[in-house]
């Protein structure tokens, strides 16, 4: 007996593949030929639910989101398996309720099996990224913010509009709405925050919001809490990241850092911070850099500030308004 000939043999397999492909069409390939609708993924977490099918969610460490299955008439769906490929990021339950456990990634996969027999499946990559900076001696982390953020969420709930967010400076912007007359802005900073806190209240004080655009100003905190350049830039690209998942086509304009005089010894941080956001805003076409440095940084330049060497005078204010004002106006009132 003649040994068989491994090439025609390998070419052989080839080609039943092919053809049996071409018998048993892909999942969704069936569905549509069958005329039914494809299943889609949806998550739900922090006042928002999105279809990300094929795309991805972030979640913070400790925090959840419910993952549904949509596309499918309820009375079609004979069972719904759910399953993670790194437990260890991300653990998903029976009824689709993920839980965020440590930094990483993780590739949920939803299974059906219809009432037809037929199986399709769809996947959802879960980004996990810690829920917040190492406390140390001058960073005790955010809890210590809620009952100012009880009191932003209660003075307004107006959607659409432009929120300016993050630390003091924002927060104590009195003249914001006559500075920005011709939009309409909510001021939501609150005093002492960090890039970290701002990130973990985002899902109170940004997204239920659904923002026309957001003014972000913070690191200056953290850098005087001692965190290095390199991990307030970190967090702040986490940041604009976890906005745009949850926020696709909201623009962020990122204001740069102020050389304070109380900070002065830490400037060279600041500086690189700076440099490193506006490199990476010029690779994010929804990410504005606004650098208002160079109108503050000059010959008396004391009177931008109050008494503490940190926060700004009325004069102080005129500048940022000059400086930020032309570019928002520029891109959300003079279009067409």
């Amino acid at each position: 007996m003649r040994a068989a000939d491994p090439k025609k043999v390998i070419t052989g397999l080839i080609l039943a593949c092919l053809v049996w492909s071409m018998i048993i069409p892909s999942n969704t390939a069936a569905a549509d030929a069958a005329g039914q609708e494809v299943m889609r993924l949806t998550v739900a977490s922090g006042g928002k639910s999105l279809d990300v099918t094929g795309g991805s969610w972030y979640l913070l460490t400790g925090r959840t989101a419910k993952i549904t299955v949509s596309g499918i008439p309820a009375d079609q769906i004979k069972s719904v398996k759910y399953s993670s490929s790194k437990k260890k990021n991300a653990k998903i339950s029976s009824k689709g309720k993920v839980t965020a456990k440590k930094k990483g990634n993780s590739v949920v996969t939803v299974k059906v099996t219809r009432t037809d027999g037929t199986i399709e499946s769809a996947k959802v990559t879960i980004r996990v990224i810690n829920s917040g900076f190492k406390k140390n001696k001058k960073y005790k982390g955010p809890g210590k913010f809620k009952s100012a953020v009880n009191k932003i969420r209660k003075k307004s709930d107006a959607q659409g509009r432009v929120i300016f967010y993050g630390s003091s400076s924002i927060r104590k912007w009195k003249t914001l709405a006559k500075d920005m007359s011709e939009l309409e802005v909510l001021n939501h900073g609150f005093g002492g925050s960090t890039v970290n806190d701002c990130l973990y209240y985002a899902d109170k004080l940004i997204i239920p919001y659904n923002p026309k655009a957001i003014v972000f100003y913070a690191g200056t905190n953290d850098i005087g809490f001692g965190y290095s350049a390199n991990k307030i830039y970190s967090r702040s690209v986490e940041f604009v990241k976890y906005i745009h998942n949850r926020l696709p086509d909201t623009r962020i304009y990122y204001v740069s850092q102020t050389k304070q005089p109380k900070r002065a010894k830490v400037w060279k941080s600041m500086k690189k911070l700076n440099s490193k956001m506006a490199a990476y805003a010029a690779g994010d076409p929804l990410l504005t850099y606004i650098d208002t440095e160079p109108a503050l940084n000059v010959p008396g330049r004391s009177k931008f500030f109050v008494k503490d060497g940190l926060h700004y005078t009325s004069e102080g204010y005129k500048v940022w308004t000059s400086v930020i004002q032309p570019v928002l106006y520029a891109d959300l009132v003079n279009t067409k």
